[in-house]
């Protein structure tokens, strides 16, 4: 019984610590796209193009996967 009980509580430590990366991860691709989402209304105020805004959005996917799979 003691056995199984330590085994759970290290477990649920090693969820919360889990918990905590994935609220980082996603606060951390919250901020990326809303400064990301900025720059495009910028870009497409000053420049219609597009294009940028395809690379730019790519790009961000990219990030986001690095990010994940480290």
């Amino acid at each position: 019984m003691c056995g199984c009980q330590k085994r759970s509580r290290l477990q649920d430590e090693d969820a919360a610590i889990g918990y905590g990366r994935m609220i980082r991860i996603m606060m951390m691709t919250t901020i990326t796209i809303g400064v990301v989402v900025i720059i495009i209304t910028i870009i497409m105020k000053f420049l219609r193009l597009t294009i940028i805004i395809i690379i730019i959005i790519i790009a961000i996917i990219i990030i986001i996967i690095t990010t994940i799979n480290r």
